[in-house]
């Protein structure tokens, strides 16, 4: 699993590993222990702090809608750049 590799391989010496997460309702501990057995999914989730962004105002919303925005001006653009509209 991922979150083993980075605890494990990448970041062997973190005491504690700072996670950076969309705030979706199905992270939460329980994933831990579905997949691992229950020592493990323990050790793992104590060598992480997960940080959730806001829920309504997640970065990555705001970059899809940006580039969303975006591509209808670029497209809107070379439409009228060549005339096709």
């Amino acid at each position: 699993m991922f979150i083993k590799r980075i605890s494990d391989e990448m970041y062997p010496q973190a005491k504690k590993i700072k996670r950076v997460m969309d705030n979706f309702k199905t992270h939460d501990a329980s994933d831990f222990y579905d997949v691992f057995e229950p020592e493990e999914a323990n050790r793992l989730w104590d060598r992480f702090e997960f940080v959730f962004t806001p829920k309504h105002s997640s970065l990555l919303n705001m970059y899809q809608l940006y580039w969303k925005k975006a591509g209808y001006l670029i497209w809107d653009s070379l439409l009228k750049m060549f005339k096709l509209q």
